[in-house]
């Protein structure tokens, strides 16, 4: 049993999300290093947003540019496949959620803590993608077909 708790210990330091630094205000606001790490990522993809799209061109457009629009094209052509007629608006947060799973996944090359092994990172992840799919399918669906969707593929007894 001793050995037990030596691995509960072990585990429960590991999964610890522990506090980057507090801000001051209204008794200090604790600021966890997966909500640190999460800003590093968006401030990243927000940089490197801005400067790979500073100069497209329609006409005679440049190496670099033909690459994100393909990138771009892959994106729609996996969500058009996926979902179906309605893929359009879904494509954008597709794209931005597996650009930003796939930095904070490799984040720790770098020395960083991954905000995926908070649960609470994972977690709000998951309530996103729950809140987005059955609000697009009471929205497509209408409130009384969306329920009964719930009950396929076969009723409730």
């Amino acid at each position: 049993m001793n050995k037990l708790e030596g691995f509960k210990e072990t585990l429960i330091d590991a999964l610890a999300n522990k506090t980057a630094f507090t801000i001051p205000v209204l008794g200090g606001i604790p600021i966890s290093s997966a909500v640190l790490v999460t800003w590093i990522i968006m401030a990243f993809w927000i940089i490197v947003t801005l400067l790979a799209t500073r100069n497209l061109k329609v006409r005679n457009p440049g190496k670099f540019q033909i690459v994100l629009e393909s990138g771009v094209e892959l994106l729609n052509g996996f969500a058009k496949q996926t979902l179906g007629p309605h893929w359009r608006p879904f494509a954008p947060y597709l794209g931005s959620v597996a650009l930003y799973i796939g930095l904070a996944n490799i984040i720790s090359i770098f020395g960083l803590t991954p905000p995926t092994k908070d649960v609470n990172v994972t977690a709000a992840l998951a309530l996103m993608s729950l809140v987005l799919i059955y609000g697009a399918q009471f929205r497509y669906n209408g409130l009384a077909r969306g329920m009964k969707r719930f009950a396929e593929p076969m009723p409730l007894l």
